[in-house]
């Protein structure tokens, strides 16, 4: 009946699932696709009939016995896992204020250093501006490989090539975080999780390291380079009175990554038979909450299709997920959209789509590869 959604617009194909087969079983992906707004936001709440674990060798190196990240993990590890990683509540909204400047500082700086010609947002903005905030953030270099050079191509297919060096890079930053900690998150996390005996190995440390740096930095140059793009896309969305306050700045914020949604779905593992939207979904299988799907429910959001920043939501986007397992990043990227997009319409407006994107859909996740940019002489 259905074909997997192709990557460069899958958005008729989940409006169709949604009108026909709001939970559908996809025999190419052996998982049942999730269409609907309420029935993925269900799946995503209820982590005790829906599992996180991998399932069918999907995350590649992740099916490795050793391998202990906290993003796929049950309760209760989850719950003790997540909290050495965010108990000193780093990623929070109020541990945002205070580096506000720096999000400011660093979009300023590269606005300025853009040509005023054609762009590639993915490239000139993008990972350069995810390499640089979460180079501070974290306190990494922002120039030092291998971590910076594998953001762009963190979520394309083959990138678990670049696992093992990865891992070696970020076992040795546990040791040295644990010789001189500062006060970034990483060190935050070596010192708690020591504090408990330790309760990981630094294996199982480097392998958390990876998943929250290239979760933040693969998640946040995508955002970027697709808000962009969408407002390339809607020149109405450019007009500044969306932007002119901190409040409207987060409310448009919110709109934006609703109708862009980076990552399309997540997937979980039915630990019991549960029925859902009329299906009788069986202990063991896969299923998929197409998260993109969700974000353009016209039950939910009326024209979902349409990227609206007058919007006034009554209910969260699952754009972050939701859940327990919402991604730790939420109100970091919230606040660095927030930030750059004012500056961006400030300092480029008016711009248009000079060609057409490219892009890869991997596990879920759109990755661009090209989105030109170029600026509308002449306004």
């Amino acid at each position: 009946m259905f074909q997997v959604p192709v990557p460069q617009d899958p958005y008729p194909a989940y409006a169709r699932l949604r009108r026909e087969a709001p939970v559908w079983w996809c025999e190419e992906q052996s998982a049942w696709l999730v269409s609907r707004y309420d029935d993925v936001r269900s799946v995503l709440l209820d982590a005790q009939s829906y599992s996180n674990k991998p399932h069918q060798g999907l995350y590649g190196p992740y099916n490795e016995p050793d391998a202990g990240s906290f993003f796929l993990k049950d309760k209760p590890d989850h719950t003790v896992w997540r909290r050495i990683f965010t108990g000193g509540g780093s990623y929070s909204a109020a541990a945002m204020k205070p580096i506000l400047g720096v999000m400011e500082k660093t979009c300023s700086e590269r606005m300025a250093e853009l040509p005023e010609s054609e762009i590639n947002a993915v490239y000139d903005l993008g990972v350069p501006l995810a390499a640089e905030f979460l180079g501070h953030f974290f306190d990494l270099p922002a120039d030092e490989s291998p971590w910076v050079a594998a953001i762009p191509i963190f979520y394309y297919p083959g990138a678990e090539n670049l696992t093992p060096e990865l891992l070696t890079y970020f076992e040795g930053l546990v040791r040295k975080r644990r010789e001189a900690p500062g006060n970034d998150p990483l060190s935050k996390a070596v010192l708690a999780n020591d504090s408990k005996s330790p309760l990981l190995t630094d294996q199982q440390m480097a392998w958390n390291f990876h998943d929250l740096v290239f979760a933040g930095a693969g998640s946040l140059y995508v955002a970027i380079a697709e808000s962009v793009a969408a407002l390339a896309e809607h020149p109405e969305a450019q007009d500044p009175r969306y932007w002119e306050s901190p409040d409207l700045a987060a409310r448009s914020t919110e709109e934006v990554y609703r109708w862009l949604s980076h990552s399309h779905w997540l997937f979980r593992t039915a630990t019991v038979d549960v029925e859902l939207g009329g299906q009788r979904i069986r202990a063991g299988d896969g299923v998929f909450p197409l998260i993109a799907s969700a974000n353009r429910d016209e039950a939910v959001w009326g024209n979902g299709e349409k990227l609206d920043l007058g919007r006034e939501a009554n209910v969260p986007n699952l754009a972050f997920g939701y859940g327990p397992h919402i991604s730790v990043g939420t109100s970091l990227g919230r606040a660095f959209l927030a930030t750059m997009l004012p500056i961006l319409i400030r300092d480029r407006a008016p711009f248009r789509l000079s060609g057409a994107p490219e892009r890869v859909l991997a596990n879920g996740v759109s990755t661009p590869r090209t989105l030109p940019i170029a600026p509308v002489h002449g306004s």
